[in-house]
């Protein structure tokens, strides 16, 4: 079994986000050639570095954060380098949260899935079909159809962006499982998928 990943149901204020031109160009290229390049270093300097979730406008404080990207504690960034070690990037992320005047800390990482598959079986699937540019057509499934996937396919694949697919980001019944388990998936929204 997989799982689409939707938006976290918390979202919170980054002190910064890449706003750099440079960063920009480098940043759009990656996203229409290679979504899943690792982040160079001089790149990391552009990301967040604090995050604030305030009670009252983001709601309560949830395991997945949102913020463009995914904020997740330690403890899931553990579990993600025991399946898959040295694929994802993390990048540390000190997340404040407000609630009646009162602030706490808490050490979560922006993750960057490193990881692009074409595993869709789309031949079962319904979508739409964009051409960004000669060469590259990105497909935008269709609201209420079922994402469908060869069983074979997605063996030994844990957390994955599905290459020219309009933000898809999947993760593994394991994954979910071993989340499920320590209470890690709270604030994400997930949908099971078909398999043939």
């Amino acid at each position: 079994m997989a799982f689409v990943m939707g938006t976290a149901a918390t979202e919170g204020d980054p002190d910064r986000m890449p706003d750099y031109p440079v960063f920009h160009a480098w940043y759009d290229d990656m996203m229409r050639n290679d979504p899943c390049r690792p982040l160079a270093p001089w790149m990391t300097e552009y990301f967040p570095t604090n995050l604030i979730v305030d009670a009252e406008r983001h709601g309560a404080l949830t395991s997945w954060l949102m913020f463009r990207y995914y904020g997740i504690p330690p403890r899931t960034k553990e579990i993600i380098e025991r399946l898959e070690p040295g694929v994802h990037q993390f990048l540390p992320l000190r997340v404040v949260y407000r609630i009646r005047g009162v602030e706490t800390v808490h050490q979560f990482y922006t993750l960057k899935i490193n990881r692009c598959a074409e595993l869709y079986d789309l031949s079962r699937m319904k979508f739409s079909s964009t051409t960004l540019r000669p060469g590259l057509v990105v497909h935008n499934l269709e609201v209420g159809h079922p994402v469908v996937f060869q069983r074979s396919a997605i063996a030994g694949v844990h957390l994955w962006r599905q290459q020219k697919v309009k933000a898809a980001h999947l993760m593994s019944q394991e994954l979910k499982e071993a989340l499920e388990r320590e209470a890690l998936l709270d604030g994400l929204e997930l949908t099971p998928c078909e398999l043939v």
